[in-house]
């Protein structure tokens, strides 16, 4: 079910341009959202979908397979079997429907439909009406941010804990509904540099993030010495007990 503090936004040329209505519409406009970016993609899976919109998930399955034939989204299948496959919403498509025709039409669409027209297509696939082909294969999110940790690291170990982190990291994301994207991990990246720039460490700290289910990374607190040696504290505790209740003893027997 769709969570009280977000939403889900439909845009009219959803239903005027590409005529989608119902289940259909949501699916779409669900993933749109997460892809308008031109870089991140929706990976949530059917099953986020069907409980979002409180739907069955072979009604997902429909939406998701129209929507693909129609070609107003694209698909990438994962190779890992615990991650969902992708889904980005085609923006090439968007600009064909939305501005094909004449130059002359096409600058007045623009000039009326500003506050509508995606961010990410550039000036010159507006002004020259040039339309690439659609993009065939292209990474998912996680892909991406593994690659990041690929460059980042040779060191075996600290791939494998930074792996666990993100999947955490997208994981969180999926549950809360916001979408996730690559400059977020970079960041995380380099915050996890600026705070050492020693592999050892830098495991000791994404080690940390993980056991305190941190969202972030933080300075070591591990490793700290200890004030004192403990038994010879405890002894010295019983010790100091037992000289007092003898002086204590003798008090009272003189007083006696």
């Amino acid at each position: 079910m769709l969570k009280s503090e977000n939403h889900v936004t439909i845009q009219g040329w959803m239903c005027n341009e590409f005529e989608l209505k119902g289940n259909e519409l949501l699916v779409y406009a669900l993933i749109y959202g997460f892809s308008q970016d031109g870089e991140s993609s929706f990976f949530g899976g059917r099953k986020y979908i069907a409980e979002t919109f409180n739907i069955s998930i072979p009604t997902v399955d429909k939406a998701l397979q129209s929507l693909l034939d129609k070609g107003y989204i694209l698909k990438q299948e994962s190779s890992d079997y615990n991650t969902p496959d992708s889904y980005w919403a085609d923006t090439n498509m968007v600009v064909k429907k939305l501005y094909e025709g004449s130059k002359e039409t096409l600058h007045n669409n623009i000039n009326k439909n500003k506050k509508t027209i995606n961010k990410t297509i550039s000036k010159d696939i507006v002004e020259d009406t040039k339309y690439s082909e659609p993009k065939t294969k292209k990474k998912n999110l996680y892909q991406k941010c593994m690659h990041m940790i690929d460059e980042y690291t040779n060191n075996q170990t600290l791939r494998k804990e930074l792996q666990s982190f993100l999947k955490i990291c997208l994981e969180n994301s999926r549950e809360a509904g916001r979408p996730f994207y690559q400059n977020m991990w970079k960041s995380k990246l380099t915050k996890l540099s600026e705070l050492s720039d020693n592999t050892d460490m830098q495991i000791k700290i994404v080690k940390q993030t993980l056991d305190n289910g941190w969202s972030n990374f933080y300075e070591y607190k591990g490793d700290r010495k200890k004030t004192g040696n403990t038994a010879h504290d405890i002894e010295k505790l019983y010790g100091g007990m037992n000289e007092r209740a003898d002086k204590e003893h003798m008090t009272y027997g003189e007083e006696y």
